[in-house]
């Protein structure tokens, strides 16, 4: 029996590529992993959290830095972070969390990963909507990156990934990207481009009246998310660009 099968019987399911339901109510649920650290996975939290707000965010920060956690304590205070933070001993109990979730209007369960996490335990997590794996134009990162996803691949990993191109410079660091990811069966976002003043407010977390450059920096991330969510789901083909 194939892993999907297992799922199905557990009561979940997919629709297209990342509309997920459990017991026919539907969920969303947002991985974000790479391999390498420093690659922008807390920030993507960040961008996420600051356009929707946490009163529609249930968050598990895997991190042992905790930098999600912190950066959300930062922009929305410690009493909104704790009342929105999930607490998981494993991946294992996101599904758990998905079966008290379901069906909850606009609610997304955003789980940040820590850096070294392999393949074969990321793979575990078949009840994510999207994969979110944020990338830089880095070669060591790109390859480790490339590396990251194939080997996903071989483990037949169900789950839709979006490769998320972060701090970019010009269409030359874009194009890096797109030749090193171009055969694979994966879902190219809109590129976050490099901002100073953005990169400033990440590294100081100091938030204070500027969610709404934030939110305006995570406008092209949130909408590739919703068109890839909604996309048809073709295993079997190579990189696509999602606007």
């Amino acid at each position: 029996m194939s892993a999907s099968e297992q799922e199905r019987l557990k009561g979940f399911s997919r629709i297209n590529c990342g509309q997920t339901l459990y017991a026919g109510r539907p969920y969303k649920l947002l991985l974000i992993a790479n391999p390498k650290g420093g690659v922008g996975k807390s920030s993507l939290a960040v961008l996420l959290a600051a356009f929707s707000g946490l009163e529609k965010l249930k968050f598990a920060d895997t991190d042992p830095q905790q930098s999600t956690k912190l950066a959300f304590e930062a922009m929305f205070g410690k009493v909104a972070t704790d009342n929105s933070q999930l607490v998981i001993d494993s991946f294992a109990d996101l599904e758990k969390v998905v079966r008290g979730s379901a069906g909850q209007n606009k609610q997304t369960i955003l789980v940040d990963t820590s850096a070294g996490l392999s393949p074969q335990e990321v793979a575990k997590v078949r009840v994510a909507s999207l994969l979110l794996v944020p990338v830089s134009s880095s070669s060591v990162e790109l390859k480790a990156a490339r590396k990251f996803i194939s080997s996903l691949q071989e483990n037949d990993y169900s789950v839709p990934i979006l490769i998320v191109p972060n701090k970019i410079n010009d269409n030359s660091d874009l194009l890096k990207i797109i030749s090193v990811f171009r055969a694979l069966p994966c879902m190219l976002a809109s590129p976050i481009p490099y901002d100073r003043r953005i990169e400033k407010l990440l590294a100081d977390q100091h938030f204070p009246g500027e969610l709404a450059n934030l939110r305006e920096a995570a406008f092209p991330l949130i909408h590739s998310i919703n068109n890839a969510i909604k996309s048809p789901y073709l295993p079997d083909s190579k990189l696509r660009q999602i606007d």
